[in-house]
């Protein structure tokens, strides 16, 4: 899944190019001198290579962004010795004098080559300017002693106690401003599974939407829309849903399709659906991302539709009627 995936032949066809349009003007000029090596040309163009490759992803970082302006580098000039070779060959001049005119000393090769050069590896430069994400194994959580049990027993006469004074009027302010806050907090739940979901470099759109098609967050990398593609996730849930239940297998919790550039990964959790495209080659850690999102998910329907917090809900709006 590096240089050598499906992505190779762009890059070789976008060689060509750079190789093929210069040799239309040589050995003409075109207007301009030759030009040499040196220190300042190449530090232009490295610094090109950085804002090019920022503009493909501002969520790069600085070191990998350098490290793919030097891979942008040796593409260049790799393409640059294949150039004298091939002038070399086809004028019958000296090996060395191609070399030196592929190079830095043929301006319009130069000038093609290093402007084509990211749009050639614009694929691998979005994808690894972002460091990849490091999967942390969770904390095992501490068994519970006695000590702790016998605490929780002798804390429950308290909770009993604070129970019986809900229906006082401040109490009941106090327990609504606090519901009206966590209620908040959930609210970006949705939006924090999604940008978890778009930390991975392959991730080109993911959303969650309600059972009407609502968008309820999204994260997109490029020119996508979000508000296209929401009712698209409950179409095709439904559909396939409804095809499966015909071959009695039940329904299924996750739908993975697979195109020639695109991977689809469509799941659900009770009224919310999940949509994910991504590079058809991503890693496993991506099947581990949506995992750990729909979780998240599954803790947020918990505690915002729990039996207790509509008990809690009843009893609040009990005492506003009073």
């Amino acid at each position: 899944m590096g240089i050598f995936g499906n992505h190779s032949s762009r890059v070789a066809l976008g060689t060509l190019i750079i190789l093929a349009v210069p040799l239309i003007a040589f050995p003409g000029r075109v207007g301009n001198e030759l030009g040499a090596a040196q220190v300042w040309t190449v530090i232009l163009e490295l610094a090109y290579y950085c804002a090019t490759i920022y503009l493909f992803n501002r969520r790069g970082v600085l070191p990998r962004i350098g490290m793919m302006a030097g891979l942008c580098l040796g593409y260049r000039l790799g393409a640059g010795l294949l150039f004298g070779v091939l002038i070399s060959i086809l004028y019958s001049m000296s090996l060395s004098s191609g070399v030196k005119l592929g190079l830095y000393g043929y301006l319009p090769v130069m000038i093609i080559q290093v402007a084509g050069t990211p749009y050639v590896l614009r694929h691998y430069l979005e994808r690894y300017s972002v460091p990849r994400p490091v999967l942390r194994a969770p904390k095992p959580q501490p068994q519970p002693t006695r000590e702790t049990q016998n605490r929780d027993k002798s804390a429950a006469p308290e909770s009993h106690s604070l129970a019986l004074r809900e229906h006082e009027p401040k109490r009941t302010i106090v327990s609504v401003t606090e519901n009206v806050a966590s209620n908040y907090n959930d609210l970006n739940m949705f939006d924090r599974a999604v940008k978890y979901l778009g930390e991975h470099g392959s991730v080109f759109l993911a959303l969650v939407v309600d059972s009407e098609g609502l968008l309820l967050a999204n994260f997109k990398r490029g020119s996508l829309i979000p508000e296209d593609w929401a009712p698209l996730a409950l179409v095709m849930y439904d559909q396939n849903q409804r095809s499966l239940e015909r071959s009695r297998l039940g329904t299924p919790e996750k739908i993975d399709v697979s195109f020639q550039e695109k991977r689809l990964v469509i799941t659900h959790e009770a009224q919310f659906t999940v949509l994910v495209l991504a590079e058809r080659q991503a890693d496993d850690t991506l099947a581990i991302r949506i995992n750990q999102c729909m979780e998240m998910i599954r803790k947020y329907i918990a505690e915002r539709y729990s039996p207790k917090q509509d008990v809690n809900a009843e009893r609040i709006h009990v005492s506003h009627s009073r």
